[in-house]
């Protein structure tokens, strides 16, 4: 395929293909083959089209909105790509700055959701390492391992994507309905019934009139925030005809223990940053679920305005995961000084998501650092190597 100068600088343009070729040019891939039929053995042609397409469907059969599979569609007809080959010699074809993971889902599905790390050209590396063309790629599985929200963040095919997103909202679902239960037997307990002691045709006419199909769906609602479990608990006593006790509900101490790891249940307030250890208290949030607040938060008093959306929770003695946290420092201002506190909060194990200087003159500094520690105590000892460092005058949670 070229171009020639031909007499009086006249442009020839030549071509030189097969018959297949050619009509794969003029007319497309579609043309000349038949999807899924019994029409003989596919040429390679025939089968990178049917296998693109077969790709599509899948996609398109696990993607909840039309938005979200353009936006696959895009990705995957990216046209830079890199060629990868398997432990047994397979070639895979992948957009570039596709990452391990990328590859561990386009060899399957399961491979990807319990994938823990890579081996490229037999050395160990993180899943989020982006792939060049010709090297040789194994993926290390772990039965326990499963997909995380920070995963989409390193993804860059569309089959990834759409996997780990269905994978992480079957299990915000499972987390919804599981804290739902939780909750409404809570609200049920304080007016002296239990979710076993409704009857089923109660329950089953209380889902039509709130036009669910399932007793999931109201616990997933209630999680969510979108029905109050104490007006739930109080239409179903009453539905069972004890209105008297339904109407006057009887306070209960008993609290709901988090550990933190009930996905897209629970989050965390930016205003107080609360961490394990700390008293906290719920407020429910319509499509949000829980929003989780240290008690001593100023914009607690507002909340208590509202006390029908109170949840009372506490802490559980299992908590799980990194928790975000500031920390206000001040420091001599000399060069240096910031790699040294940087490297005192490396030193206590926290990772450090960003730092900023709030105030600064020629002598001093404060410095805000945003971090990620495990516990309450573990930022009392974020705080403690920080102060021994010499170069800081005062250190403190922010806010207090």
């Amino acid at each position: 395929h070229t171009v020639l100068l031909g007499p009086f600088g006249a442009p020839i343009e030549v071509q030189i293909r097969t018959a297949e070729m050619d009509s794969v040019a003029e007319r497309g891939v579609a043309a000349h083959w038949a999807y899924k039929t019994d029409s003989g053995p596919a040429n390679s042609a025939q089968a990178r089209a049917r296998e693109w397409l077969s790709s599509l469907a899948d996609s398109q059969a696990n993607t909840a909105s039309s938005s979200e599979f353009i936006e696959n569609v895009k990705i995957d007809l990216f046209p830079d790509e890199v060629y990868l080959f398997t432990p047994r010699g397979d070639i895979l074809s992948m957009p570039r700055n596709a990452t391990a993971l990328d590859f561990a889902y386009a060899v399957h599905t399961d491979v990807g959701h319990h994938a823990v790390a890579a081996r490229v050209d037999k050395k160990l590396v993180p899943l989020r390492t982006r792939l060049e063309s010709g090297q040789l790629v194994e993926i290390i599985t772990a039965p326990s391992a499963v997909p995380n929200p920070a995963w989409l963040e390193s993804v860059v095919t569309g089959k990834a994507r759409t996997a780990i997103r269905q994978f992480l909202k079957h299990l915000q679902h499972e987390d919804a309905v599981d804290f739902g239960h939780r909750m409404l037997d809570r609200a049920l307990d304080a007016l002296g019934s239990s979710l076993d002691g409704i009857a089923p045709a109660v329950l089953d006419r209380f889902l039509a009139e709130a036009k669910l199909h399932r007793l999931e769906e109201l616990l997933a609602d209630i999680a969510l925030g979108n029905r109050m479990p104490d007006l739930v608990a109080a239409q179903l006593v009453a539905a069972r005809g004890k209105r008297s006790r339904a109407l006057t509900p009887a306070p209960s101490s008993e609290k709901i223990r988090i550990t933190g790891a009930e996905r897209g249940v629970l989050s965390f307030a930016n205003c107080c940053h609360p961490l394990p250890g700390d008293d906290i208290v719920g407020y429910l949030s319509s499509g949000k679920g829980i929003v989780v607040h240290r008690e001593e938060c100023p914009n607690v008093a507002e909340l208590r305005k509202s006390p029908e959306r109170k949840v009372s929770i506490e802490w559980d003695r299992d908590v799980q995961g990194d928790y975000r946290a500031e920390l206000r420092i001040e420091v001599i201002n000399r060069p240096g000084v910031l790699a040294t506190v940087a490297a005192a909060i490396a030193d206590a194990d926290s990772n450090i998501e960003n730092v900023e200087y709030v105030e600064r003159d020629a002598a001093a500094a404060t410095l805000l650092f945003t971090m990620e520690v495990k516990s309450r105590r573990h930022l009392a000892e974020v705080i403690r190597r920080v102060r021994r460092t010499g170069v800081v005058s005062g250190a403190h949670r922010y806010p207090l």
